[in-house]
């Protein structure tokens, strides 16, 4: 799901302990910020990898960075 708003794909019901998630994805921490947004470290447990995620808040877009 590439290109949904922020709002769609943040999930705000796991509780304090975990991270927050974006879809399946743990959100585990800000890797650098620029002109075009936000890129967050993250972890994909279903496949076990490590991915980065660009959010820019601007637009509300969350893609993966490749």
């Amino acid at each position: 799901m590439l290109d949904a708003t922020v709002d769609d794909r943040v999930s705000t019901s796991a509780p304090a302990s975990e991270p927050p998630r974006i879809d399946r994805d743990a959100i585990l921490g800000p890797l650098g910020e620029g002109g075009m947004g936000v890129v967050y470290r993250a972890y994909d447990e279903s496949l076990d990898l490590g991915l980065a995620i660009e959010a820019d808040p601007g637009r509300g877009v969350v893609a993966p960075v490749s």
